[in-house]
């Protein structure tokens, strides 16, 4: 264990302590009286309701808000998270809604195919010779036309209506019951913009943003969360048969290391074993997730 994964360790029983203690301060700074998180049957969103239950055993519910293009075994996680802890929980299918929003008749077929999503990705890759798709220029796309990037719009679109009508129910439950919304992003995702922030980042309270994603593992296991759902590999919603690793190009213990390193300003990559041309592709995905979080440019 080398100085970046020792950064990485952290003490569970004080961070489940800090976390609970957090929730608690928040809704009550906020004047609200529970908590509604979607629950998608990923680790972060496990954990938050795990920690939920402890906070408001009464006063918390859980939004189940599946569509027709939903891995149903993600679905069939997250119902049998919600029993287990006697959590209140409705389950929603948002395809009507969608659908009426034009979401599946914009997206190409082929686009609903894994294998080839899979292998655009990897040509994009290729193409940009890059590795973390998070740290491709968008415009960089545009120019290279055998990207394929003239299907990134409607690809875009068919993961935003999806994220942002989550976001509406999350937030018509929450308003009818007086509840705080609560975001399960943590700081990897937050750190490449691996999110929507008009949807899945949308919220009141965010528990995990300052929590990588190893870390989240490791309070999942003090949790005593199942080894099914801790050791499943994470995916986006986006397209169908697209996980998150695939986008980043490495695993999460090396995405983590990696930010690591740059945020405590480290410089001997060759040290760590690190990839200077990875580090870079990274620094320019937390640059274009920043500029994202910039928006709306004002005069």
């Amino acid at each position: 264990m080398d100085k970046l994964d020792r950064l990485l360790e952290i003490s569970v029983k004080n961070e489940k302590q800090k976390i609970v203690r957090f929730i608690k301060t928040a809704t009550t700074k906020l004047n609200k009286e529970g908590v509604v998180l979607g629950l998608s049957g990923g680790i972060d969103s496990t954990t938050i309701a795990y920690l939920t239950k402890e906070v408001f055993p009464d006063n918390s519910i859980a939004l189940l808000l599946f569509e027709k293009n939903y891995n149903k075994n993600e679905e069939k996680d997250a119902e049998s998270i919600a029993k287990k802890l006697n959590l209140k929980y409705e389950k929603i299918d948002i395809s009507p809604v969608i659908d009426k929003l034009g979401k599946y008749e914009i997206l190409p077929g082929f686009l609903t195919s894994s294998l080839f999503v899979k292998t655009g990705i990897k040509t994009m890759k290729l193409i940009t010779k890059k590795n973390v798709f998070h740290g491709v220029n968008p415009e960089e796309m545009k120019k290279k036309k055998k990207t394929g990037s003239s299907f990134m719009g409607p690809a875009t679109v068919f993961g935003m209506l999806k994220w942002r009508t989550r976001m509406i129910l999350l937030y018509k439950y929450a308003y009818l019951r007086n509840y705080a919304v609560l975001g399960t992003t943590n700081k990897t995702e937050f750190s490449l913009g691996h999110y929507d922030p008009h949807g899945d980042g949308a919220v009141d309270i965010e528990c995990l943003i300052h929590l990588y994603k190893t870390q989240v593992r490791q309070l999942a296991t003090f949790l005593n969360i199942p080894d099914k759902i801790i050791n499943k590999k994470p995916f986006p919603d986006w397209l169908p048969g697209l996980y998150d690793e695939d986008l980043m190009g490495m695993s999460y213990k090396e995405m983590d290391r990696i930010l690591v390193f740059i945020e405590n300003k480290f410089k001997d990559f060759n040290k760590y074993d690190l990839s200077e041309k990875e580090i870079n592709e990274v620094k320019d995905a937390i640059y274009y997730a920043n500029f994202r979080r910039s928006l709306p440019l004002t005069k």
